[in-house]
């Protein structure tokens, strides 16, 4: 799994993604507000609700993956 610090987006593994890809499943995305992430007027972005979000995409994954 792929993040991009802030202020970024997941452009920036356009090169790492595909070699790792040829091997392993990659995920890369944007964290919301940057990049190509929808963005809504009253979104909340601060590092707390990044970290949430991202734990709980992580938890989804793993469980997933235990299955």
């Amino acid at each position: 799994m792929f993040v991009h610090g802030t202020p970024s987006r997941s452009v920036l593994w356009r090169t790492v993604a595909p070699l790792l890809a040829a091997h392993f499943t990659v995920y890369v995305f944007d964290l919301l507000g940057f990049g190509e992430s929808e963005t809504y007027e009253a979104q909340e972005v601060s590092i707390r609700v990044h970290g949430e979000v991202l734990a709980e995409l992580v938890n989804i994954f793993l469980t997933r993956w235990m299955e």
